[in-house]
């Protein structure tokens, strides 16, 4: 299980990274915008990254702990 865990922290890792450039390039995109909507996007863009990272901890974690019928 551990190696589990280990090449999904290293997804995560990865595609967080990529995530941010993106998010990074499509704010620099927008920067003629006015500053309010720009503070916006970096927001909702800082934020929308929980969701699919919250999702493969879950998987990560899932089948993780034993339960009581696997005590032996």
């Amino acid at each position: 299980m551990r190696l589990k865990q280990l090449f999904g922290m290293i997804a995560i890792l990865i595609g967080l990274t990529v995530y941010c450039l993106l998010a990074m390039r499509i704010g620099a995109w927008l920067f003629p915008l006015p500053l309010l909507l720009e503070i916006l996007y970096y927001i909702v863009a800082g934020l929308l990254w929980l969701y699919p990272v919250m999702w493969a901890l879950k998987i990560i974690e899932r089948n993780n702990n034993p339960t009581e019928g696997d005590n032996q």
